[in-house]
């Protein structure tokens, strides 16, 4: 079984913070620097080991606590992508727009 693709919401410097978190639960969750845009809003790339979908999304939860986190969507292909967990504090816009994925080294290029 392939792992199972989620796309978080969030800052470069909290994605920093949620990987550090991540990497202390062996095998849970591996956190790309990949991103993408959707609605605004920067998306980073997570891998979630088969049989750790729950485990993982107890984990988002509390990092909810200390994080600032938005929208958490679950699928390979980042405009497809459904959302899997609403964000608390922050509201999303509409969900059909297209989204670009893209390393973060590359230049935001892109004309909305």
């Amino acid at each position: 079984m392939d792992a199972i693709t989620y796309w978080l919401s969030t800052s470069e410097p909290e994605i920093h913070f949620i990987d550090a978190v991540l990497s202390f639960y062996d095998g849970l969750a591996n956190v790309r620097r990949e991103f993408g845009m959707r609605d605004g809003q920067t998306f980073y790339r997570i891998f979630v080991a088969p049989g750790m979908e729950t485990e993982f999304l107890k984990v988002v939860e509390r990092l909810r606590q200390k994080a600032t986190l938005g929208a958490l969507l679950r699928g390979e292909d980042l405009a497809k992508a459904v959302p899997q967990a609403e964000p608390k504090a922050e509201s999303k816009a509409g969900s059909n727009a297209e989204a670009e994925t893209r390393t973060e080294t590359e230049t935001d290029v892109s004309t909305s």
